[in-house]
């Protein structure tokens, strides 16, 4: 799969990192400070974000966080969101 990436798209390099979950932000985040009081509430909770996609659209942002860390990432951006 990663040669057949690397070909399609004529790419340098292909890395492969495993365990990692992620998690989504659903809602118009134009207006919105849900991304950045669910960073903060990760950050000050000690959980890493390892990669971030915020879409073509303002309505999701997918966050990757271990995979160990994954069900309290999950509670902590709820107690930081509701």
């Amino acid at each position: 799969m990663c040669a057949r990436l690397k070909k399609d798209f004529s790419l340098d390099d292909i890395s492969v990192e495993r365990d990692v979950a992620v998690l989504g932000l659903v809602g118009t985040m134009d207006e919105s400070t849900a991304f950045i009081d669910a960073s903060a509430a990760l950050r000050d909770a000690g959980i890493a974000i390892k990669s971030l996609n915020y879409g073509a659209s303002d309505v999701t942002t997918l966050i990757g966080v271990d995979d160990k860390d994954c069900r309290r990432a999950v509670e902590v951006i709820y107690n930081a969101l509701f």
